[in-house]
């Protein structure tokens, strides 16, 4: 007869309210080497009110495992990082800022990829040595852009304003002759990447990249799928049976079907219900791949170099898909004059792949691997036997992530008939 109304790794929050002697509350928190568990009830309770007492739970928790964590190993501790961080949070709002830098700095020393860390120690320490150090941390390795944008404005670095050639049919479409990749960002897309994915890719192949300006503007439209679409309708085929039929379906039906699928279920299930429906109003939605692709190719006919060996991708963070596939990294078209590639680095952002941190040579490194195949699809080019060569299959991150950044002989040798 209780609900959840917390449930993370570390912590969680139960009531159950009509008791005889007033609402009662379970509060549960996992430490380094312990778990501590509140039991919350009667009329005094519901005076002291549940909400302040969790909060205040969660304060002593997270100062407890800052505790706890130094009498451990640094792999175990390296874990509760997000407690430690806020506990410092909690520090500086009590102004205790000592206190609360050098928790920040046990936090980086334990896990020096807690990019949330090493900007809130950059905001308040008064050693501008340090305050540069972890900035310029946080610019060279976070992948979000909210962290980036943090970092960039303590290091007064403005973004990447370079105006980028635009494709035309010009003097400057005569010079791009001869086998090149034609690099076309398409919003929403992080150029300092770009140019670090592209650097990684002639690198590999010893074929140039022209990173060109989409001519016009460029606009994704409305999503055709919610995101984690595919993942709702499997859940929801399985209860319904071999009649589910989701075609035409919004998204309000699948919220509404799934939040009813929970009637009679168990606390946990309705809470999870509810958090996961909830998500889906944070995140993006995916695009169909191919009339995008299409549209993109279609740009780029009367424009670019006639040349053969010009292998046009474009590139974006925007999700996309085909048909029932849960989501795309490229995809590839001929469109007669001109064949290319759409390319999408959604899924390889750590957000997105589970990634417990972000790192952007890693992402770098994935996009880079994944435009192999984008561009030597245009060439005809086999995929390769060997599974280490980046122009090898890949059916998801797992599969690119073991990928190396070398191509296999039979691969070069075939590229080498085009230079």
């Amino acid at each position: 007869g209780g609900r959840f109304l917390d449930v993370t790794a570390e912590r969680a929050r139960a009531e159950f309210p009509g008791k005889p002697t007033g609402a009662e509350s379970i509060f549960i928190f996992r430490m380094p080497a312990s778990v501590g568990a509140w039991n919350m009830g009667g009329p005094r309770a519901e005076m002291l009110g549940a909400d302040a007492c969790y909060e205040t739970l969660r304060a002593l928790a997270d100062r407890f495992r800052l505790t706890e964590a130094a009498t451990i190993g640094n792999v175990e501790a390296a874990r509760w990082v997000p407690s430690i961080r806020a506990h410092a949070e909690r520090l500086l709002k009590e102004s205790k800022r000592d206190e609360a830098l050098a928790t920040l700095r046990q936090a980086i020393q334990l896990m020096p990829m807690d990019f949330d860390s090493h900007l809130l120690l950059a905001r308040t320490t008064p050693n501008q040595t340090e305050a540069r150090a972890s900035a310029r941390a946080v610019l060279d390795n976070a992948e979000d852009e909210t962290l980036i944008a943090g970092a960039s404005a303590l290091l007064a670095i403005a973004p990447d304003s370079t105006a980028l050639p635009a494709l035309g049919n010009g003097p400057l479409a005569r010079e791009w002759a001869g086998l090149q990749v034609i690099l076309v960002p398409l919003p929403p897309y992080d150029l300092r990447l770009l140019r670090d994915t592209a650097a990684i890719f002639e690198k590999m192949t010893d074929i140039p990249v022209r990173l060109a300006a989409y001519p016009g503007t460029w606009s994704w439209g409305s999503p055709e799928r919610m995101p984690q679409q595919r993942t709702i309708e499997q859940y929801l085929a399985r209860m319904i049976g071999p009649a589910a039929n989701f075609a035409g379906w919004d998204r309000q039906r699948f919220i509404k079907t799934l939040t009813d699928s929970t009637a009679g279920k168990d606390a946990l299930t309705r809470f999870t219900t509810a958090t996961f429906i909830d998500g889906l109003a944070t995140q993006d939605g995916q695009f169909d791949a191919a009339p995008a692709l299409r549209r993109f190719l279609a740009a780029a006919t009367p424009l670019g170099p006639a040349d053969k060996r010009a292998l046009y991708i474009g590139v974006t963070a925007a999700n996309i898909y085909a048909g029932d596939v849960n989501y795309l990294f490229s995809a590839w078209e001929d469109f007669g004059s001109v064949r290319g590639s759409l390319l999408s680095y959604a899924m390889m952002q750590a957000k997105n792949a589970g990634d417990e941190w972000q790192s952007r040579k890693r992402l770098s490194e994935r996009l880079a691997k994944e435009m192999v195949p984008a561009a030597l699809k245009s060439l005809g080019i086999p995929r390769p036997a060997d599974p280490s060569d980046p122009h090898s299959f890949s059916n998801g991150v797992q599969r690119l992530n073991e990928k190396s950044l070398v191509l296999s002989p039979p691969t070069r040798d075939a590229l080498s008939g085009f230079r």
